[in-house]
């Protein structure tokens, strides 16, 4: 028969493999299961986001050199298998790259992607207009716009809308002396 304990969260009866190990408990076991314990380290990463970050930047600054180097290292001795383990996981779902970027870079899924752009009708923000912008042969998707200083997505715009908007640093200002010199040069 297994052995089993109750978490102390909660309160329900399980199998030991699903406690955490710990030398210090009487039973080798943490008194907390996995389940719980996931759910509450995410809510106090939550919780203390910039103090977490604060303690990693601090820790980086002091390591830095080092975790560098052992990053490279371990980049050099694994870099065959890396990209055999990013090939299978690009053959195994096409949209993994792309669900990557949506996720780091604006934490958004494809799902959310998706949905954005089936309200836009699969149409630029600014031009109303089809991609056209195209890499390997095919078409790219809109590119996602947002705020540099809150990070908010405004919309999905074109590679021609999001470039100029990326020239003049989204500054209405800059935008508006465009217009006065388009106007004032138009025939």
């Amino acid at each position: 028969m297994q052995k089993t304990k109750i978490c102390v969260i909660c309160k329900i009866r399980r199998k030991l493999v699903d406690f955490c190990k710990e030398k210090s408990h009487k039973d080798g076991h943490h008194s907390v299961c996995r389940k719980c314990k996931s759910k509450y380290d995410k809510e106090f990463k939550r919780k203390n986001r910039k103090k977490i970050a604060k303690k990693a930047k601090k820790y980086y600054e002091i390591k830095k050199e080092k975790i560098l180097k052992n990053a490279q290292k371990y980049r050099d001795e694994h870099r065959e298998e890396n990209k055999e383990y990013q090939r299978q996981l690009r053959r195994n779902d096409p949209n993994y790259t792309k669900k990557q970027h949506l996720k780091y870079s604006f934490g958004l899924s494809l799902k959310e992607f998706k949905k954005l752009l089936k309200k836009q009708n699969n149409l630029c923000a600014i031009c109303g207009k089809k991609e056209t912008l195209k890499l390997h042969s095919k078409t790219c998707l809109l590119a996602v716009d947002h705020d540099h200083k809150t990070n908010k997505i405004r919309g999905l715009l074109c590679s021609r809308c999001n470039l100029m908007l990326g020239s003049v640093k989204d500054s209405i200002k800059l935008l508006k002396k465009a217009i006065k010199y388009l106007k004032r040069n138009q025939k």
